[in-house]
């Protein structure tokens, strides 16, 4: 995996692109203060078509790693959290965002849930699988992205608040990678040895 990372120009921070393959996910704050994920290939895509495009965390960039399973675990914990905390008590969002499978599921804070991009982050052995999904709906309002599946996470008013503030803690934790001094963690070789063996 390739990490490029670029100024962003609302200030000190910089947003992210993860590049496998033909595969581009972009993770960026924009200008009206929300947070986005973006996946893209070498095509472009058809709007109003069913489409699934995947892109795994794996432990090859281990910083990388530990970042996305860090939200992973905070949000199922957060489902298994005591029902006395008010905190959790006061919204039912957890259970539309985890299902019984204890994968994530975000519907894009875009617009209406039921026509909206939709992304899926599941636990494998050694990654964290994304899969982002789009539906053949068109929009009631504006027009989904031939440049990609899009996923927005609202910092106001969204329909899984507070969940979104752990996305927002996923994007200030990448701030502290950066691609040109990268030190190789042991975790990484092993890695890096498990794949070979298995490509064998």
């Amino acid at each position: 995996m390739k990490i490029d990372r670029m100024k962003n120009r609302l200030g000190n921070f910089y947003d992210y692109c993860l590049m496998e393959g033909n595969k581009e996910l972009y993770i960026f704050f924009a200008g009206n203060l929300d947070l986005y994920f973006l996946l893209s290939t070498d095509k472009l895509l058809p709007p109003n078509e069913n489409i699934t495009l995947d892109f795994d965390i794996t432990k090859e960039n281990y910083d990388l790693y530990l970042i996305f399973d860090k939200l992973y675990n905070r949000i199922i914990n957060s489902k298994k959290a005591n029902k006395e905390d008010d905190f959790w008590n006061n919204t039912d969002s957890i259970n539309q965002l985890v299902d019984d499978n204890l994968n994530i599921n975000w519907i894009s804070d875009n617009g209406p849930a039921d026509l909206e991009d939709k992304l899926v982050i599941s636990k494998e052995e050694d990654s964290y699988k994304l899969t982002f999904i789009r539906n053949d709906k068109p929009m009631d309002f504006g027009f989904k992205s031939n440049a990609g599946i899009g996923i927005r996470f609202r910092n106001d008013g969204s329909r899984y608040n507070p969940f979104n503030c752990f996305f927002m803690e996923l994007y200030n934790s990448l701030q502290k990678i950066n691609p040109e001094n990268h030190q190789i963690r042991f975790e990484e070789l092993e890695y890096d040895e498990k794949v070979k063996k298995l490509s064998r």
